[in-house]
C-alpha cells in the first residue's frame, strides 16, 4: 500500500486545524493566540498562580506545531514522523484530535455532554484518531526506509 496519500491527507487535517481555529476565535469575536492569552493571564491572577499560563502557552505551542507537521506531512519530509510522534501525547492529553471534526457530533448526539458516555465515547475517538495516525505515519516511515 502506497501511504503518500494517507500522509497528504493528515497534513491536510492539521493545515484544516488550524484554518478552524483561527476561524472558530474570529467568529466568537476573539482574535486568535491573543485571547487566549489574555484569559490565561486573569485567570491566572485570579487564582494567584503560574499554572494556566503554563497550561495555555503548551496548548498554543501545540497548535502552532500544527502548521509545521502539516506542512512537513505534505512534502513527505521524514523528519515529520518524530513531530508528529512527540505531538501525540500532547494531543491527547489537551483533546486536540487529529481528526478534529469528530468531537462536533457529539454535541447533538448526547443531551449532556458531560454525562460519562459522552466523556467515554470522545475519549474513545481521540484515541482511535490518534492510533491510526500513528500507525499510519509508522507504516509510512516503514516504507520509506525500505525505499
Amino acid at each position: 500500500m502506497n501511504f503518500k496519500r494517507i500522509i497528504c491527507f493528515w497534513g491536510t487535517l492539521d493545515f484544516l486545524y488550524i484554518a478552524w481555529f483561527f476561524v472558530w476565535c474570529i467568529l466568537h469575536s476573539q482574535l486568535p493566540i491573543y485571547t487566549d492569552i489574555k484569559i490565561a493571564l486573569n485567570t491566572s491572577r485570579s487564582f494567584g498562580h503560574p499554572l494556566p499560563i503554563f497550561i495555555s502557552v503548551i496548548c498554543l505551542l501545540l497548535i502552532l506545531s500544527f502548521i509545521l507537521s502539516g506542512y512537513l506531512l505534505l512534502k513527505q519530509k521524514p523528519i515529520a514522523s518524530k513531530i508528529v510522534y512527540f505531538q501525540t501525547p500532547f494531543r491527547i492529553i489537551a483533546l486536540y484530535p487529529s481528526v478534529f471534526f469528530i468531537t462536533w457530533p457529539l454535541k447533538y448526539v448526547f443531551r449532556n455532554p458531560e454525562t460519562f458516555i459522552a466523556v467515554a465515547t470522545l475519549i474513545t475517538l481521540i484515541l482511535l484518531s490518534e492510533t491510526l495516525k500513528l500507525g499510519c505515519v509508522y507504516m509510512w516511515r516503514k516504507q520509506i526506509a525500505v525505499a
